[in-house]
């Protein structure tokens, strides 16, 4: 065939196309398959994954210049720690590949411009072509074009792909994928490798939501998968690398272990972004981040025409919160037959299910609260953590926003009303708004802060009843009466 041909004629060589970003491929010769070099680690681990072995005796008879018969070829000098070169298609010179961003360089150097139409007849190595559908910059958009991260691995394109074969035989749609997320969670993996961790939380103790606030993306809700594994199955004592693992099982391998996760099916989960980094060692880490979007764009209309009917022109911010919170709490049911039935349902979580709904449970309530004050003009965060509302500490989620020079709280949950014998009676209130940090502390607790008893929370309250009094009467009349 005419890309058979093609293939052929450019065994070995390194291609470089010249109506992109100079993205830098190579012609393996034993499969006439291209493989994508992207960045140096990349670069370096594909010239170490394609090499072939050559004792050191064949190798010094060469005199620096390899026979014609391993042309292109990549050489690993398994006697002599694995050295890898890379034999030039022009004069079979041996060049030496050294580190990553050696082998990078010599790879550039060498490469051979070829436009988009011609690279295109020559088979990717990868599983299948991809076309990849990627979000715009603004996260809170759901507008895509095709489009192809020249940034991402075989390796992160492969798990990618996995997981989407396992939401396909779910019977679930499968996730996009988001070079905007792949670049967040590349990041992480990158620092992990630069500080020697394996964690969520970064040693600042900023996890992914932290991480994609960090990027200005706002989402909905955030899955994040983390894994590391070895790129070599097989090496020797003095360190030489015998046999190298394929990108299939290290895919599979980790992915095999998120399994257990169920979170990778979620139906509402729409983009993903995948980013590995490797170490000295030969240990790869991994994060993949999956997202829910904020709203699409008919939805984000629909929200925004919405809340100007409910603003009214409203220029005042406390005014507007108000007016947004008591909207909230006169009108959203707490979905206690979802809670009891199925928790982690999106349906109760979703700003925009809450909202056409008109129940949800805590993390609903929230996050509805700081999408609306979102498109109010008002920045709102989400909080997590536990909170005691007469029965001890459980998990719960509640808001905050800036406001004249201070964090103030909002509870827009327990504003609403009470659940008692298994139904939820409306009762409006305003205990649980516009509190200062120090006024919610007494029976909310962030993720990492003290949780106070009840024998406590009063013993705080009476200690700074000055505070209270002046700030939260209500809060501290439920606390009191306990």
């Amino acid at each position: 065939t005419q890309a058979g041909d093609l293939a052929s004629r450019l065994d070995g060589k390194i291609l470089l196309q010249v109506e992109s970003r100079g993205e830098a491929w190579y012609v393996n010769p034993e499969n006439e398959k291209r493989y994508y070099l992207g960045r140096p680690v990349d670069a370096f681990q594909a010239m170490r994954e394609l090499g072939l072995g050559v004792s050191n005796k064949d190798f010094d008879s060469w005199n620096g210049k390899a026979p014609s018969r391993l042309s292109g070829r990549i050489l690993l000098k398994a006697e002599d720690n694995g050295k890898a070169y890379y034999v030039n298609t022009v004069d079979l010179k041996m060049h030496y590949l050294g580190r990553p961003d050696d082998a990078f360089h010599v790879m550039r150097l060498l490469g051979l411009g070829i436009k988009n139409e011609y690279l295109e007849e020559i088979i990717p190595a990868s599983i299948q072509q991809r076309n990849i559908i990627i979000e715009q910059e603004i996260a809170d958009k759901d507008v895509a074009e095709d489009k192809k991260d020249s940034n991402a691995t075989d390796l992160e394109w492969q798990i990618h792909d996995l997981i989407n074969k396992k939401r396909i035989a779910s019977g679930i749609p499968t996730m996009k994928w988001s070079n905007t997320i792949a670049r967040i969670a590349r990041a992480h993996s990158e620092d992990m490798v630069a500080k020697d961790y394996l964690e969520h939380k970064d040693p600042e103790g900023c996890d992914e939501n932290c991480r994609l606030d960090k990027n200005n993306y706002r989402n909905e809700h955030v899955n994040q998968y983390l894994g590391s594994e070895y790129s070599y199955k097989l090496i020797y004592p003095n360190g030489v690398i015998a046999q190298y693992a394929t990108i299939d099982e290290i895919a599979v391998s980790n992915v095999d272990k998120w399994k257990k996760f169920d979170y990778m099916l979620n139906p509402y989960l729409v983009y993903e972004g995948i980013g590995t980094a490797e170490n000295k060692d030969k240990l790869i880490y991994i994060t993949s981040m999956m997202v829910i979007p904020l709203t699409t764009v008919e939805q984000e209309q629909e929200l925004k025409e919405f809340i100007a009917t409910i603003i009214d022109q409203e220029d005042d911010t406390l005014i507007k919160i108000k007016k947004v919170y008591d909207w909230i709490t006169m009108n959203i049911d707490y979905d206690i037959a979802g809670y009891l039935t199925n928790p982690q349902s999106p349906e109760n979580y979703i700003s925009w299910q809450v909202f056409k709904n008109k129940k949800g449970i805590c993390q609903g309530y929230s996050n509805l609260f700081a999408l609306m004050l979102h498109y109010a003009g008002i920045s709102a965060e989400v909080i997590s953590g536990t909170a005691d509302n007469g029965e001890g500490h459980d998990r719960h989620a509640w808001s905050k926003i800036v406001a004249e020079g201070e964090y103030l709280y909002f509870d827009t949950t327990w504003s609403a009303g009470y659940v008692q014998d298994n139904e939820f009676t409306r009762q409006t209130s305003g205990i649980y708004y516009l509190l200062p940090k120090k006024c919610i502390i007494v029976n909310h607790a962030e993720e990492g802060e003290n949780k106070m008893t009840s024998e406590e929370q009063k013993k705080y309250v009476e200690e700074n009843i000055a505070l209270f009094d002046a700030r939260c009467p209500l809060l501290r009349d439920v606390i009191l009466n306990k």
